[in-house]
């Protein structure tokens, strides 16, 4: 993976630095190899994109991040509030120079 890691450039309260909660025992359904080529994923990358996605295992240039979030609910401004999407684990360029964003839903609790 090319990381390109743009978020992290802008202020800092934007976003709160924080790693994945990993499923302790996640296993892998499908690998969409067209994906992980369009993504320049490694031979290593692609063994481990299980660990990954899960979380378990950061790569190099990853930059993990919850964006902050803040907005009205229930017709009433609530401020801030945890990152209901989950965690930036970085942004990657894909093999057409793209920035793509790789997240992690149900990674834990953001603040």
């Amino acid at each position: 993976m090319h990381f390109d890691n743009r978020y992290i450039e802008l202020n800092s309260h934007l976003y709160h630095e924080q790693m994945v909660d990993g499923l302790p025992d996640a296993k892998g359904g499908h690998f969409n190899q067209a994906l992980a080529q369009s993504l320049q994923w490694s031979a290593a990358e692609q063994r481990d994109w299980v660990d990954i996605i899960n979380g378990r295992l950061v790569p190099d240039g990853a930059h993990p991040l919850a964006m902050v979030y803040a907005g009205h609910q229930f017709g009433q401004w609530a401020g801030q509030l945890g990152d209901g999407r989950g965690v930036l684990i970085g942004q990657i360029r894909d093999q057409n120079d793209h920035l793509i964003d790789l997240h992690c839903k149900g990674a834990g609790r953001t603040p």
